[in-house]
């Protein structure tokens, strides 16, 4: 006779947490930026154990700890491009002040001195093949 069929209960998937804890991008200590929700005002703050750096940002309901940390980190990157661009700004503009302050006209250096044309060289201006010439010297080979 058959086999009586066995129920299994379904297993329940275990819903994976999200880090509350991650890197500092200033002190590059692990683990120590701390991120705290409060959902009522809908602000995420953040801080770092080590360095005391704080940082807080507007959420919304969706948002979680990660969501917070991800602002910060763009945040640091449009500030820090930010900075960057500033110095290719003033660099330049130091160049051009530079330029215009100069007394004598930027002079180009001479080109070198024409070197003296090889025999295959004159074949060529004589509008002769160099290796159509037979040489003494392809016997030999």
């Amino acid at each position: 006779m058959g086999k009586r069929k066995v129920k299994r209960k379904p297993v329940k998937k275990l819903k994976s947490k999200l880090d509350t804890q991650f890197n500092c991008l200033f002190c590059n200590h692990e683990n120590s930026i701390e991120v705290k929700i409060d959902r009522p005002n809908k602000v995420g703050h953040l801080s770092c154990k080590i360095c005391d750096v704080n940082w807080q940002c507007s959420i919304t309901y969706l948002d979680e700890a990660v969501d917070v940390y991800s602002a910060w980190v763009d945040a640091c990157e449009d500030v820090n491009k930010g900075r960057r661009e500033q110095k290719l700004r003033d660099r330049d503009r130091q160049r051009d002040l530079d330029r215009d302050t100069d007394d004598e006209p930027r002079r180009r250096a001479p080109p070198p001195p024409a070197a003296a044309q090889s025999s295959r060289s004159s074949f060529a201006n004589d509008g002769l093949d160099p290796y159509d010439e037979e040489d003494e010297d392809d016997e030999d080979y």
